[in-house]
């Protein structure tokens, strides 16, 4: 849109523009025109606006959408580039974060990433999406429209012929590089016959395929984009969970030092006459699977087994003793885990034994010793927290210990540590362990 005057208002201070009035907007054209119709708008809006945008290449409008494009003297026209700036002056990332239209802003513009051209393609995507169905790709809250932009796959254009779907669908990409550039958009949208018209079989097959093709490397795109955002979230809960931990470790240190001057601490743990304890490993990252290799005749598979708890950190507490010359350990698993039983994610205590074969409880092995911990990633621990059988089972808890049962923790430990100081420690009665809290 041409803007045929500008000054600033000697009264109120403000700065004003002076621009033709214009007959309608496509926002206006796109609520009021029957379906049928709907092609005329594509054919004659969409090309118009590209060329608008090729008219100013060092600019980006940030914030393009139907409300922004009005028909003025027999040709539709951009307007409102009252936020847009130079590419190269484009520092503000509050501005940028600002600038934006919920309903078509493209995901760098929602992660407060500098606009570039690629942010308007996106935005005409969305434009042509609104022009062929009635409404932008991701409708709803502002919440929801932002979890579509940055993760959903947008729903294929049906109204549209499968190859012109298919670039449309190429436009809404989540990543700005892989997104065509406004030259192509031009040579698609004016070059490309958008009316339906009879084609034969083969390229109608060709067609199609495109479609499917285009729906399928969507999918794709939005499934990597939300294993990575929810990878971020996991790394986030990792680092506080880490804090957590380290914190109640330290509390009970501090705790048994105050109690007893002999107390002493190096890089292998807590000694404290006959006793030795430790947290080892240090809070540990899980990425939420294992791996197992599976050989069916001559079939070798790899089988990806999910534990029931969504656990993202683990460690284990050990403390060990020497009882009548033979060295007993007691060890439990520590878990960061949302067990999905409306508590969320904590911190739990659990400890395993050995159903089957005979155990020695006074043994330094794992997997013999008891009660015993496991790592996060040992496929017997998945197991034992499964609701089937299996030879390794839950000896005790799981047992909250952060927040409000952190006490419990410290006494449980305290009173452990105590009795392997003096030779005390004892290997439990009965497994499971039905009498310990």
């Amino acid at each position: 849109m041409p803007v045929l005057d500008a000054g600033q208002d000697a009264q109120s201070d403000r700065y004003f523009l002076v621009m033709p009035l214009c007959a309608r907007s496509l926002q206006r054209e796109i609520e009021t025109t029957s379906e049928d119709l709907r092609f005329n708008n594509l054919t004659s809006a969409v090309p118009a606006i590209i060329a608008g945008l090729q008219e100013v290449p060092d600019i980006t409008h940030r914030d393009l959408k139907p409300a922004n494009v009005l028909f003025h003297d027999g040709s539709w026209k951009i307007a409102d580039f009252g936020i847009a700036k130079f590419v190269e002056d484009s520092t503000s990332l509050e501005t940028l974060r600002t600038a934006l239209t919920p309903a078509y802003a493209a995901p760098e513009q929602w992660n407060g990433e500098r606009p570039t051209s690629a942010t308007d393609v996106y935005a005409l995507g969305c434009i042509v999406n609104a022009i062929m169905t009635g409404h932008p790709p991701f409708v709803g809250s502002v919440d929801q429209m932002r979890e579509g932009h940055l993760l959903k796959r947008p729903p294929s254009i049906e109204t549209l012929p499968a190859n012109i779907a298919a670039f449309v669908a190429q436009m809404l990409r989540k990543v700005p590089l892989a997104r065509p550039t406004l030259k192509r958009c031009a040579q698609v949208f004016n070059e490309i016959p958008l009316e339906t018209k009879k084609a034969s079989s083969s390229y109608t097959a060709l067609h199609a395929a495109a479609k499917h093709v285009a729906t399928l490397e969507a999918d794709a795109e939005a499934k990597r984009l939300e294993a990575k955002q929810r990878n971020r979230e996991r790394k986030a809960l990792f680092n506080d969970a880490s804090t957590i931990l380290k914190g109640i470790y330290q509390r009970l240190l501090d705790e048994i030092r105050r109690s007893a001057e002999t107390v002493r601490l190096d890089k292998a743990g807590l000694k404290f006459g006959a006793a030795r304890m430790v947290l080892d490993p240090e809070p540990q990252w899980y990425d939420g699977f294992n791996k197992e290799t599976r050989v069916t005749g001559h079939r070798v598979e790899e089988v990806i087994v999910r534990s029931p708890w969504e656990i993202v950190s683990w460690s284990i507490i050990k403390v060990s003793s020497d009882y009548s010359r033979q060295s007993y350990t007691w060890s439990a698993s520590l878990l960061f885990a949302d067990k999905k039983d409306g508590s969320g994610y904590r911190w739990y205590e659990i400890g395993f034994f050995q159903f089957a074969g005979k155990q020695n409880l006074y043994s330094g092995s794992d997997h013999e010793s008891a009660p015993f911990g496991l790592a996060a990633n040992d496929r017997d621990l998945i197991l034992a927290l499964g609701s089937g059988m299996h030879s390794v089972g839950v000896a005790y808890g799981p047992f909250p210990i952060d927040g409000e049962d952190e006490g419990r923790f410290l006494e449980r430990w305290i009173d452990l540590v105590a009795r392997a100081a003096v030779g005390e420690l004892r290997p439990p009665d009965m497994l499971p362990i039905t009498n310990f809290n």
